[in-house]
Parts: C-alpha cells; structure tokens; sequence
C-alpha cells in the first residue's frame, strides 16, 4: 500500500476523530465552565456506568462483527450475529441499571446520581443503531459515511448545547445528557439508510456455526475490552470511590483536554484493524509489517511535537480554557501527558494483534497492564489524590508500550531500523507533490 493511501485514509480518519474533539472544546466552555462541580462530577460518574456498557457492547457484539465483515466484501454472515448480541446485551444491561442505582450511587460515593443513572438506558436504546452502523463503516472502510453519522451526533449535540445555554436551558448534568440522546437517536437513523446498501444483502438469520465463531473471538475480546476499560477507568472509578463526586470533576477536567490521546486510539482502530485484518487473512506478512512500521512512524511525527507543545503551554492552557475554574487539573494534564509519549507502541500493536486474529495475545498484554494499574492507581490516589490517578497513566502506558513491541516483534518481525527508514515514504509523497 503506498504512502499516499495512508495519508487519504489516515486524512477520512482525523476528521472523524476531530469531531470528539471540536465537541470537547465546546463541551468545556458550555459544560464545564458553567454547570456546578458537583453536577460536572455526576456526568463523570454517569460515564463510568455507561461506559462500562458500552465496553460489553463493544467485545461481545461490535468488535467482531467489525473484524470478520472486513475480511472480504462477502463477509456479511456477522451483522445479524452482532445485531443480536448487541441488543441482548444493552437490553439487559439498561435493565439492570433501573434495578441497581441505588447500590451504584452508594459503591461511588455520589450521592444524587441514581436519579441520573436512570437516563443510562434511555442513551444506550437512543444509539443503538448509531454504533452498529459506524462498525459497518469502519469494517468497509467508508470512512466517508462514518464521518456524517458522527457529524450528525457530535456536531448535532453541541448545537443543541449551544442554544440550550443561549436560552438559559442549561444547568443541570440530566439536560446534558438528554441534548445526547436527542442526536444519538437521530445519528442512528442516518447511519441505517448509510449502511442500507449492506443491510439489504444481509440474510437476517443466526446460524450455529457463525455463532460459535463470533463468539469464540468474542471471549477474548471481552476479556481484552475489560482489561482495557478497567485501564480506562479505573482511575476515574478509584477517584470517585476515595474522594467523592468533586474531586472526580477536578480529574475529568484535566483528562477532558487530553480527548486528542483519545481520538488518535480510535482513528488508529478505523484505519490499522480493518487493514490488518485484511493482509492477515490473506497471508500478507510483509504488508503487515509495513503498516504497523509507517503507523509507529507517522504516528510520532504527528505526537512529538504536539506533546512538547502542551507540556510547555499547560498552565495557560487549562487556566483559558476554565476560566480559572479548575487550576488543580494542570499537574493532572501534564502528568497524562508524559504517559502519552509511550502511546503509539500500544495503540497500534494492539489493533495489530486482533487484525492478525490473535486474540489471546491481546488479552495477556491487557490483563497484565491492568494488574499494574489496579495496584499502582491504589496506592497512589491514597498518598497523592488526582495528580497520582494522572501518574498511574504514564506507568501503565509504559508497561503497555514494552509488552505490545515485544509480541509484536516476535510474529511479525519488524526492525528498528525498518521503522525509522520510514521517513523516505514521507520524502517520496513530498517529491510526488512538488513535480504534481
């Protein structure tokens, strides 16, 4: 695949990921900059439930209906599986959420969020065809079509954010989130008739033999999507659990910022797992050792210098940004972004490894990053508060960085030098261009 192919996908991925991101910086001049601590640190709260649900839904159901239909253009057997499995486990998850909020808002210590926690369901059904649709995008590669659905959602959301602030409609976490299911409802409904012309090939029937294979990938991708959102959020969770609902907003505001880490791990998935999948299948090792040594490549020429910019700019950064509302989240947004230098090496092998279908290998590198965390997050959001939650990322990332290259360097036998010579595909586009 030539660097010019890289550079257009990589181009359809960085839109759709900048829309996360245009929505956080709207999100914290109409959000968090207006509404109450302690309803900023319920939203916070209301994320590590939902979130959790929508990890489940991700392993169990999206994540392998994403990567058997991106293995060939006839591969469609895995969307009713993935249809099925994701409504079996939003339903009951919703359900148990109606059941269990109570007990929710006492283990977090967040008195006041059951009465959130009830919107939970209500967000989940709201999105439901939202998130299948934007799987059947990623696995075709229509990043085109996956850029409207989102559109239609983040961009969607923040305007209606913007005229409930105009009006005065907001100041409480619930009308935040209802702005949310308004647009998820409506994303979804863009995303089927985008999806349409592979929905009406689909034969809508579950086979035995497709479900033994969706879910024999899918106990390790759960086991891999747990370990993953336990390293997502265990900090936040721990926060919650020792401290209360507003140091939880103090933390969220500094990792707010760090939304772009984020997006770069989600345009990663849009573009390496589908391609990974694709050479694995068709037994092309040495494109498959080429795409994970241009993504280490591009990845830092993207990242360094970002990274030496906001580490420099920080203080000024989250004292614009707040207003002077939440000065205790600079060291937390410097300390994540250390962490961040090690990203790449993860984000990319990861998704190297479940396109590769090696699963198994995944879920050993996660499990053992979550150990790390789990421990480490204890004992240093007792002794050091928010800044040791931030200071947990930097170590799990860097646990995360040597185990992935590890693996990866046994299976696909990449080098060092391979990666750096990377630069000349760069050089080689710029020539192309300037004789263009």
């Amino acid at each position: 695949m030539r660097f010019s192919d890289y550079l257009t996908e990589t181009f359809w991925a960085a839109v759709d990921k900048a829309l996360p991101l245009i929505y956080g910086f709207g999100y914290i001049f109409l959000v968090a900059r207006v509404l109450p601590k302690t309803e900023f640190g319920w939203l916070a709260q209301f994320e590590i439930v939902y979130y959790f649900i929508l990890m489940l839904d991700l392993a169990i159901a999206q994540t392998p209906m994403a990567k058997f239909t991106a293995e060939t253009k006839e591969s469609v057997w895995a969307i009713p599986n993935g249809y099925f499995l994701s409504f079996v486990v939003l339903s009951g998850s919703g359900i148990a959420c109606v059941v269990a909020k109570e007990s929710l808002a006492n283990w977090l210590n967040a008195p006041g969020l059951q009465n959130i926690i009830l919107s939970v369901p209500v967000l989940l059904a709201a999105g439901y065809f939202k998130t299948l649709s934007g799987q059947i995008c990623v696995a075709r590669n229509w990043t085109g079509r996956l850029v409207v659905i989102d559109a239609v959602y983040f961009l969607g959301s923040l305007t209606l954010l913007m005229i409930m602030s105009f009006l005065g409609m907001l100041s409480s976490a619930r009308q935040v989130i209802w702005a949310n299911i308004y647009l998820a409802a409506a994303a979804s409904l863009v995303g089927v008739l985008l999806t349409f012309p592979v929905l009406k090939r689909v034969s809508w029937r579950l086979h035995r033999e497709h479900m033994k294979r969706f879910l024999a990938f899918s106990r390790y991708s759960l086991g891999a999507g747990f370990g993953a959102y336990l390293n997502g959020f265990i900090d936040v969770i721990l926060v919650s659990r020792f401290l209360g609902t507003v140091p939880v907003g103090i933390y969220r505001a500094g990792k707010i910022i760090y939304r772009f880490y984020n997006a770069f791990s989600q345009a990663a998935q849009v573009i390496i797992l589908p391609l990974a999948s694709r050479f694995s299948a068709s037994g092309q090792m040495t494109s498959l050792r080429a795409l994970y040594e241009k993504s280490i490549y591009f990845s830092y020429l993207l990242l360094l210098p970002l990274n030496a910019f906001l580490l420099l700019s920080a203080d000024w950064i989250v004292a614009l940004l707040y207003s002077g509302k939440y000065p205790e989240a600079v060291p937390v947004f410097r300390w994540l972004l250390i962490g961040a230098f090690f990203l790449p090496w993860g984000t990319v092998g990861i998704n190297i490894l479940l396109g590769a279908d090696k699963p198994k290998l995944s879920f050993r590198i996660t499990w053992i990053v979550v150990a790390v965390n789990m421990v480490c997050s204890y004992f240093f959001i007792k002794s050091f508060g928010v800044n040791g939650a931030a200071m947990v990322i930097g170590i799990t990332s860097l646990v995360g960085a040597i185990l992935t290259t590890y693996y990866i360097k046994s299976f696909i036998h990449f080098t060092w030098r391979g990666i750096i010579y990377r630069h000349v595909d760069v050089v080689n586009y710029v020539k192309t261009i300037k004789r263009s």
